[in-house]
């Protein structure tokens, strides 16, 4: 028998073993990130201490209005477990569990939509959009007791007594939406605003962990 066919079962053996080290390598992406990921998260929230200038934990800011902190802000699942390991800290909780973040955070965006109006009930919508699909959010948690405020509407209005509003968002993302999305949202007057997030920004957080 020729000796490259004495070698075919051995080198097919590792090219599917390579093969299958490719499949879970890829399957512990930015959403859904491994155990050991969301457990490290999750334990860096709990500790309450300042993180290092190095800690991996990106989410992408978009300040709507100088001088407030009116701003959009897009939380992916790595995020959302420090997040949740921060609150159970602070509300004296027990800490969370990586099963208990995964649960919360694996497979979705969070959108926190900071923003202000002299209007009551000034919820301002959003979607994810690739192409052309539109992805709505799965929950909706609308600022229905917004915040009575005085701030600095601009050069013309000067101070204005008005509501700060906090609508928070959640959002199934496709599996296959690797390299970015784009997220618009509408303000009280109708107007809608396009930005566009390169999802490459959080797969940074979880490669390599």
């Amino acid at each position: 028998m020729p000796r490259f066919l004495k070698a075919l079962p051995l080198f097919l053996c590792l090219l599917v073993q390579a093969a299958t080290g490719r499949a879970q390598s890829t399957d512990n992406t930015w959403l859904e990130p491994a155990d050991t990921v969301m457990a490290k998260a999750v334990d860096d929230g709990f500790g309450a201490k300042k993180l290092p200038k190095d800690a991996r934990y990106h989410r992408v800011l978009n300040w709507l209005k100088p001088g407030l902190d009116a701003r959009i802000e897009v939380i992916p699942p790595v995020v959302c477990a420090l997040y949740q390991g921060q609150t159970a800290h602070d509300k004296l909780e027990t800490k969370p569990t990586s099963a208990n973040a995964e649960a919360a955070c694996n497979g979705v965006i969070t959108v926190i939509l900071i923003h202000y109006s002299q209007s009551l009930n000034a919820n301002w919508p959003c979607v994810f959009q690739k192409n052309d699909t539109t992805i709505q959010p799965t929950i909706k948690t609308l600022d229905s007791l917004p915040k009575v405020v005085t701030y600095y509407g601009g050069f013309i209005e000067g101070d204005v007594a008005g509501y700060r509003y906090m609508d928070v968002y959640t959002f199934a993302i496709p599996k296959d939406w690797h390299d970015s999305a784009s997220l618009v949202y509408a303000d009280e007057s109708g107007n809608h605003h396009t930005f566009n997030i390169d999802f490459a920004l959080f797969a940074k957080d979880v490669a390599s962990r």
